[in-house]
Order: structure tokens, then C-alpha cells, then sequence
């Protein structure tokens, strides 16, 4: 891991303006694609030293999150629209994937062993490398949660969900988090505690939330009367969330997690690593030359 403030020299695409950092996936803890909105997919084998274009022939602007199935192809989700896009090729060509169960919006996947989860519209699942789609959950019979935002599981089992304006009962408007412990058959929403209401802020985009191996959640919430992003962490089984102060970023962009670290996306091309969730704070360099 380098150290604070180290920023390594690399070569990035030319872009000419600075994109939204969507999505990251894990193939290890130093290999990792990333992508971006209006940009394309990049990958790295050394933890954001250096960044190679995997979106040859891809077509789909609106692309919003990535996964990586046991089999080694790419899924990229859509911000809207129907339908998922894959790779068998490392990004070298890529298909419209619209049937099957796929013909709702289903910005957001996730991947627990070998099973992929696609979540928007209702809650989709395949355990055959994207090959057939069963449905878990139509998305309808859940009040305040018509569509899955920013879900979270480690398990398959136990899945979070978020809503950040909730004041059916009059009361200052609150963020919510559902939790399902079938494997997303039914959920119950709890009111996250601690954060600033939420008619006064929200999630900076619709995959601002993380959750590492250890059940910890965390949040990126963006105050609207100073413009800022913070970092906010769940301990795994709590409902009142804390802020991290000292990421070393003044504006963040994304988050993911893999094992025990958290990665953090920022301004001028910064990936912040922690180790620990909250210290040991490492820089990183995103491939932005150009911007």
C-alpha cells in the first residue's frame, strides 16, 4: 500500500472532461475494474498504478455498475433502460442481454459467491453465470421501497436496502434502511440514526453505500446547503451511523469494498484505500490524464 499523499505517475484515456466514477468491481484486492459514466470501463492489476481500457466496441453511455462472474465475463448494468450488457471477452465486444426476466430497469448488481443479484425494478438473481434469471421479489408489495437503491449483502441471505425521505407520520423527514434476512423475500425498514435529516441532504448517486466483510455499511451522504460529501459508517447490526472525518478528500465521488478495505473515489483523480474502514488512509492515482 503506498503512503499518504504518495501519488503515483501513470498513463489514463483523454477524455477532455472530468467523468462520474460509477462502479467498481473486484477481481482480487489489486485487481479491480472501474467505470465511467460517458467514458467507458477501465481495469488495473496494481491497485490504481496503472489503468488499461476494457470497453472496446461497448456502446451503452448511460452504464452504470460492473460485475465479474466465475466464468470471467463482464455485466454492466444500465442507469435506466431495460436490460444488462456482457462481455465474454474482457471488453473486447459486448451483448444486449434484454430477456429472461430482464425486461425492467436494474441499475444495480451485486455478486455474493456465485451468485449475481440484479436490483431496481424488483430483485433478479442467476446462479449460472448470466446464462438464466429467476426473479426474488417483484417490486411492488413493498410500501416506501418501489425500487432497490444502493443494495447491500455479503451472504445472499441477509440484504440491505436504503430510502432517504420518509416522514409518513409528520415527523423531519428520515433516511431509511430495509433489511431482508430471506435472501430479499420480504424486508422491514429501520430509520438510520445520527445522519442530517434528509429533506436537507442525500445519497451522493445511487451506489453511494458499501459494506465490507465484516457487515460494516458505508454511506456517502451530500449536504445541499455546503455542497459537501461525507463518509458515514453503520457498525455491522446498528442503525445510527457515524462520520469519518479524515479521508484526505474534499470531495467523493463513489465507494466500494472488498474484504476488510474500502476504496473511495474523489476529486482530481484520488482513489483513497483504507485498511480498516476508518485509518490508514492510502492515495491513489484514477486514470484521469487530460481531465
Amino acid at each position: 500500500m503506498e503512503a499518504p499523499g504518495r501519488r503515483p505517475t501513470i498513463t489514463g484515456p483523454t477524455v477532455g472532461a472530468i467523468p462520474t466514477y460509477k462502479s467498481m468491481v473486484f477481481s482480487s484486492a489489486s485487481t479491480f475494474y472501474l467505470s465511467l459514466a460517458n467514458v467507458g470501463i477501465y481495469k488495473t492489476i496494481n491497485t490504481g498504478a496503472g489503468w488499461t481500457s476494457v470497453d472496446k466496441g461497448f456502446q451503452a453511455h448511460n452504464l452504470n455498475q460492473i460485475v465479474l462472474t466465475d466464468n470471467g465475463r463482464l455485466l454492466v448494468s444500465r442507469d435506466y433502460g431495460f436490460g444488462l450488457y456482457m462481455s465474454t471477452d474482457d471488453g473486447v465486444s459486448w451483448d444486449f442481454v434484454g430477456t429472461n426476466n430482464l425486461t425492467k430497469s436494474f441499475p444495480t448488481l451485486r455478486k455474493v459467491g456465485s451468485t449475481i443479484y440484479a436490483f431496481g425494478q424488483g430483485i433478479v438473481k442467476t446462479i449460472d453465470n448470466a446464462a438464466n434469471w429467476t426473479v426474488v421479489h417483484n417490486g411492488t408489495s413493498t410500501p416506501f421501497l418501489n425500487s432497490f437503491t444502493m443494495p447491500l449483502t455479503n451472504d445472499g441471505i441477509t440484504i440491505y436496502s436504503f430510502d432517504n425521505y420518509d416522514n409518513s407520520g409528520g415527523e423531519s423527514p428520515t433516511y431509511g434502511l430495509w433489511k431482508s434476512v430471506n435472501s430479499g423475500s420480504t424486508f422491514t425498514r429501520s430509520t438510520i440514526g445520527g445522519l442530517p435529516a434528509s429533506n436537507i441532504s442525500g445519497f451522493t448517486n445511487d451506489h453511494a453505500t458499501a459494506m465490507d466483510s465484516n457487515g460494516n455499511i458505508y454511506m456517502l451522504i451530500y449536504t445541499y446547503a455546503t455542497g459537501a460529501t461525507s463518509l458515514w459508517k453503520i457498525p455491522n447490526g446498528a442503525t445510527t451511523a457515524t462520520q469519518i472525518t479524515n479521508t484526505g478528500v474534499a470531495n467523493l465521488f463513489d465507494l466500494g469494498a472488498k474484504n476488510s478495505k474500502v476504496y473511495i473515489t474523489g476529486e482530481l483523480g484520488k482513489l483513497v484505500v483504507s485498511g480498516d474502514g476508518r485509518y490508514n488512509l492510502a492515495n491513489k492515482t484514477l486514470p484521469t490524464t487530460q481531465f
